[in-house]
C-alpha cells in the first residue's frame, strides 16, 4: 500500500507491543518483514524491509550465528523497549508534538513514538527523499498531559 498513515504514541512496553503487532500487519492481513535498521539524528530508530547494495546505510538483523535474519515482533518489541534508554535514543532531535513542552496547563512524560512519514515511509534527514525500504521510525517522545 503505498498511502499508509501510520503513528502511535505511548507510554508502557505493553504499548509498544501491540503498536509492533499493528505495524508489521498488511492489509491483508500477513506479516511483513523487518531485515535491518539504522539511525536518523532527526527521526531515531529506523527499520527496513530490506539490507542489500541498494540499502547501504541498513545494518541486518542477525541471529546468534551472525548470519542475517528478519527479527520477530516480541523480540523487536525488547529492542525498541531498551533502544529508548540509549544514550542514541537521547540523541534524537525531537520537533512538534513529540518535544517536552514547559506550559503551566500542560505536563509532560517521557514515552515513545512510531510513525511513518510520506507514502508510508520515512525520510531522510532532509525531510524530501524518501527511504523506499524503510517501514517506519522509533523515537522516544514526551505524552502531554492537561491540568
Amino acid at each position: 500500500m503505498d498511502n499508509k498513515v501510520f503513528n502511535v504514541n505511548g507510554k508502557t512496553k505493553e504499548q509498544l507491543k501491540l503498536a509492533v503487532q499493528l505495524l508489521l500487519l498488511d492489509e491483508y492481513g500477513k506479516r511483513r518483514k523487518v531485515s535491518g535498521w539504522y539511525f536518523e539524528p532527526k527521526k531515531g530508530f529506523v527499520l527496513t524491509w530490506y539490507v542489500g547494495d541498494s540499502q547501504k546505510r541498513a545494518i541486518p538483523f542477525t541471529n546468534r550465528m551472525g548470519q542475517p535474519e528478519d527479527i520477530g515482533e516480541d523480540e523487536l518489541t525488547d529492542l525498541l523497549w531498551e533502544w529508548l534508554k540509549s544514550d542514541e535514543a537521547k540523541s534524537v532531535k525531537l520537533e512538534g508534538w513529540d518535544k517536552k513542552f514547559v506550559d503551566s496547563d500542560v505536563s509532560t512524560e517521557g514515552g515513545w513514538r512510531l510513525f511513518t512519514d510520506q507514502w508510508g515511509h520515512v525520510s531522510n534527514h532532509d525531510g524530501h527523499t524518501i527511504d523506499h525500504y524503510s517501514l517506519a521510525a522509533f523515537t522516544k517522545a514526551y505524552m502531554w498531559y492537561g491540568k
